[in-house]
């Protein structure tokens, strides 16, 4: 027995057993991390921030499209990549919108935001925010709800 002679597209063991050695699918590095991009969209997703759901779903969607190449179908960590992306921008969209809506509903949470946000600038820089801005927050936000509300 040869060790060292591969004449063939088979490798033999010590023990005498010839074995084909594995074949990598070609895109299965991009499908690989585009199902790892796709989860870390789903995880930033649900820890409600917004810039890296969109970032790193997007990438896992281009990620799973471009693993395809001239294949037929998806290899199956694309698929899974391309649905955890899709579903963490779905998540993070709903999150915004009905933050949105809260807010547009209940416009009185905005404003308290606000009264906090001047009292906490005057506190830290000992000057009110009219001084610097023109307008204390309070006022730009309550103009801002009577805009939208006639």
């Amino acid at each position: 027995m040869d060790f060292g002679n591969n004449n063939n597209s088979y490798n033999h063991n010590p023990q005498g057993y010839s074995y084909r050695p594995p074949v990598k699918t070609p895109g299965s590095s991009l499908a690989n991390a585009s199902m790892m991009l796709g989860m870390i969209a789903i995880i930033t997703a649900i820890m409600m921030t917004i810039y890296f759901p969109f970032i790193f779903g997007s990438l896992a969607i281009l990620f799973a499209l471009l693993s395809k190449g001239q294949a037929a179908k998806l290899v199956k960590y694309a698929k899974a990549g391309l649905i955890c992306g899709i579903v963490g921008i779905v998540i993070t969209l709903g999150i915004i919108t009905s933050s949105v809506l809260l807010i547009l509903s209940n416009p009185q949470i905005l404003t308290d935001t606000a009264k906090r946000y001047d009292k906490i600038y005057e506190q830290a820089y000992g000057i009110p925010s009219e001084e610097i801005f023109g307008d204390s927050l309070e006022d730009i936000v309550e103009n801002f709800i009577e805009g939208i509300t006639n």
